[in-house]
């Protein structure tokens, strides 16, 4: 059963996260193209600038969700074998999108959110000087699971047509729509739903009526991790529902209205790690560095997917359009001294 679609690893509930997040792909971005050492790279953690002083006083010991889950579960880096051992390589789309003076968070979650699926790359831990990894065995265990029943999960992609579905179902208007966090999840563990990461629209439509007239056994067990979705700024998720969020204006509207259209079009899906039927086979498809490479939304993503994505028209309409009011100056004069 999937029971986390968001990992826990990623604590992205507060509002101050985005600085974090830009923070710490700073930090990884100084290491790109060299050799991967955690040992540095964990030190250069505890001297990170006071702007993320909440960096300053851990113990290196626990950046290792800095260190393996934003790879596994943003894209931020990846590692590519070379003779002399592991080489850092930053994303394009951290480079575009969060590594320059002005971090542009939500656009890079938006060309990276609906490329995240299950199963991933997460839980590896990489040796410093080396090629060699090691999985962790719960996560192994997982991620095996997850391939063995065929799953290609991408729970944004999930939530995106359910919203579509809802709105079909309720015959309004897609800016109305809404779904329930444990609907998105009955949807991600229905074997209709979360073979693809692109799933059917009339599979998704005929399953949520399913689940809402009672002909589904629901599961009762699921971890409520939708903070990040907010940081998206298409969605809010509120009192156990997901929708999006409400517009500012006309064209602010019809902007979300058309994101959310283009990532419920997406079809790009992993599937490099379908024919690994243990732990040593996943591993070595772990080792090509395919995910990092699937996993960076600038090179992944049609270039009209990518400008969608990333274009606010919207905030240029506003400023556009907005009145210009002409006031009565008064010119105070004051004597030279």
């Amino acid at each position: 059963m999937i029971k986390d679609l968001f990992s826990h690893k990623i604590h992205s509930s507060h509002d101050e996260w985005p600085d974090k997040l830009a923070d710490i792909a700073a930090i990884f971005n100084e290491f790109d193209g060299q050799l991967f050492d955690r040992d540095i790279i964990e030190k250069r953690f505890q001297k990170i600038s006071p702007r993320a002083s909440y960096l300053n006083s851990r113990d290196p010991s626990k950046f290792r969700d800095e260190i393996s889950a934003y790879p596994a579960y943003l894209g931020l880096y990846y590692l590519k074998a070379s003779p002399t051992g592991w080489i850092v390589n930053i994303t394009e789309t951290t480079k575009r999108f969060l590594v320059n003076e002005e971090p542009d968070i939500a656009s890079f979650l938006r060309l990276q959110l609906p490329l995240f699926q299950y199963p991933n790359a997460m839980g590896t831990v990489h040796k410093s000087y080396t090629n060699k990894i090691r999985i962790q065995s719960n996560t192994s265990q997982r991620t095996l699971e997850f391939i063995n029943q065929g799953i290609h999960l991408s729970p944004l992609r999930t939530i995106c047509v359910a919203l579509k579905a809802d709105a079909h179902l309720k015959h309004g208007s897609i800016l109305d729509a809404s779904v329930s966090h444990r609907e998105i999840f009955e949807l991600a563990n229905s074997s209709l739903i979360n073979q693809k990461a692109l799933p059917l629209f009339d599979e998704v439509v005929q399953l949520l009526d399913s689940i809402r007239t009672g002909q589904f056994r629901p599961h009762m067990n699921f971890e409520n991790r939708f903070h990040i979705l907010k940081h998206t700024e298409i969605f809010s998720s509120e009192n156990g529902f997901i929708k999006i969020r409400k517009g500012v204006n006309e064209a602010d509207n019809n902007q979300l209205i058309k994101q959310l259209n283009t990532i419920a079009s997406i079809g790009n899906e992993f599937t490099f790690f379908d024919k690994c039927s243990d732990e040593k086979r996943l591993k070595e498809s772990i080792k090509t560095g395919a995910w990092g490479e699937y996993f960076d939304g600038v090179m992944s993503l049609p270039s009209h997917v990518v400008e969608t994505l990333t274009t606010d028209k919207a905030v240029d309409i506003a400023i556009l359009t907005q009145p210009y009011v002409k006031k009565d100056t008064s010119i105070n004069l004051s004597p030279v001294a």
